[in-house]
């Protein structure tokens, strides 16, 4: 059982997100939803429970912007017959097998939750115990299109950095709610910029700040571990047997 021993019936996704982050820092498990089926999937979520502090699961996307990895990800878990449906169905019998109380966040792109129907989409993954929604390809200025259907259902739209005006980034921060996922900016490596990103959200808002994990951000409140998607390409079904160790060393 996941150290959080809290009832789950009495959170919102705010103290559910924010609870993780009191006094250290905080892993977050990212996976392929489907890949390479969902049943792995599912067998991962569970072996991770001990050990991370959050689950992030991407929506497997057919015209995926990031890089290759996360790409053929994509390809096994829609090859397999992924569907938003049964990654709800899903997540909805984790509910059913223990009590969860730690965060679970969906990640997407925007023409997939629009595709789907987002209020559709947003009480679904309030009805299947989702807290949390990062949209991949989301632009600020354009938040306010979820936002409304997200807080009718007690949904955490969580708001993404990269190095940007500072302007950009001090009306990101007030803004964001639960977290918020710092970026290096798309095809560099600058550190140092993620760095001063977070220093600046922190003179404005009091949110926890997360980095991929491999991004040096002293400052950081948490770290996304990706590298879970590399082992479920590396061992397929095999990979929740070894995945909570992989997450138990990242500061040990």
């Amino acid at each position: 059982m996941h150290p959080l021993l809290l009832d789950l019936k009495e959170l919102t996704y705010m103290n559910k997100i924010t609870a993780v982050f009191q006094n250290k820092k905080a892993r977050i498990a990212h996976i392929i939803g489907g890949d390479p089926n969902i049943n792995t999937t599912k067998a991962m979520v569970l072996a991770l429970e001990g050990d991370a502090d959050i689950i992030q699961i991407s929506l497997p996307f057919s015209d995926p912007i990031v890089g290759a990895l996360m790409e053929q990800a994509d390809k096994r878990a829609l090859a397999a017959g992924t569907t938003t449906d049964g990654l709800f169905q899903m997540c909805k019998e984790l509910g059913e097998i223990v009590r969860r109380p730690l965060p679970l966040i969906f990640m997407a792109y925007a023409n997939s939750i629009f595709a789907y129907g987002s209020e559709k989409f947003m009480k679904n993954c309030a009805e299947s115990g989702v807290d949390g929604l990062i949209v991949v390809d989301l632009p600020f200025v354009e938040k306010a299109e979820f936002a409304t259907e997200c807080d009718r259902y007690n949904i955490c739209l969580i708001s993404t950095l990269s190095p940007t005006t500072p302007e950009r980034i001090t009306a990101i921060a007030k803004d964001a709610r639960g977290l918020i996922y710092c970026q290096p900016t798309p095809g560099t490596d600058d550190e140092k910029a993620v760095e001063a990103v977070i220093q600046k959200v922190k003179e404005v808002a009091d949110i926890p700040c997360v980095v991929d994990n491999g991004v040096y951000a002293p400052s950081a409140s948490g770290v996304v571990v990706a590298d879970l998607i590399q082992m479920v390409a590396d061992h397929g079904e095999k990979s929740p047997a070894i995945a909570a160790e992989l997450l138990r060393n990242i500061w040990e």
